[in-house]
């Protein structure tokens, strides 16, 4: 609508110099049209570069995550690929549901690359029991229907930033790239039985300990504590391995 106010403004101040003969109120009516125009224009400048009438709307989401690996698999796998030598620019594959195929996400957008550059997705480890994605979007917004009435002019892109964190538990899950998945794949074959002689033997230790610390437990604890670490064992070898391996 601003638009249309500053072409109406300009019409004003053309049939203001060209009809009105009397020429103090011509002068003083252009005047007074040229103000408002002045006025107008600089309002609308200031909408396309500080987004006056707007204001700053952030949204936040958190939704669980599942391992890239088979589900047959002790081990949780986040598979990611780092994009050019930003710090905080990342593909990670992970299912979004537990029956789901793994897939690839935050693939940047070619087509669009002014949205594309407003968007960030990295990982991180943490102390948590259930992995998730944390996503942070920041859009401006309207103040009030009647900003937006003036000042909206066609579908501009009103996003500000997209920052998506992947949160994963430090000790039941492995961080990998697509060649350490493959490098992985090749030990596993290689030295499985070597792997698994290990795990018992540590395993046996972690369930001895425990019971003697709690003779009291019941079988469903038990069962529970010998799930866990047995995942948190199968995670700290293999990081052992592919560690040794580079």
């Amino acid at each position: 609508m601003i638009l249309w106010l500053i072409i109406i403004l300009m019409g004003f101040f053309i049939c203001s110099m060209t009809l009105i003969k009397r020429r103090l109120l011509r002068w003083v009516t252009s005047l007074l049209v040229v103000g408002s125009l002045l006025v107008t224009i600089c309002f609308l400048i200031a909408h396309m570069t500080s987004h006056l009438g707007m204001e700053v709307a952030t949204n936040t989401q958190t939704q669980k995550i599942y391992s890239a690996a088979s589900t047959k698999s002790p081990v949780n796998i986040l598979v990611i690929k780092r994009l050019g030598t930003s710090a905080k620019r990342y593909v990670l594959i992970y299912r979004t549901h537990p029956t789901a195929k793994a897939k690839a996400h935050f693939i940047p957008d070619q087509k669009h690359v002014v949205i594309a550059i407003k968007k960030k997705a990295w990982y991180r480890r943490e102390n948590v029991q259930q992995a998730s994605v944390k996503t942070t979007t920041k859009n401006w917004r309207w103040r009030s229907k009647m900003i937006r009435f003036w000042f909206k002019i066609g579908t501009p892109e009103t996003l500000i930033s997209k920052k998506s964190v992947v949160i994963v538990p430090t000790q039941t899950w492995l961080v990998l790239t697509s060649g350490q998945t493959k490098q992985l794949a090749k030990i596993q074959r290689r030295e499985g039985s070597h792997i698994v002689i290990e795990l018992k033997a540590q395993l046996a230790q972690k369930i001895a300990a425990y019971q003697q610390q709690h003779p009291k437990t019941r079988p469903e604890q038990l069962k529970l504590y010998m799930q866990q670490q047995n995942v948190i064992l199968t995670v700290q070898i293999l990081r052992q391995i592919l560690k040794q391996s580079n």
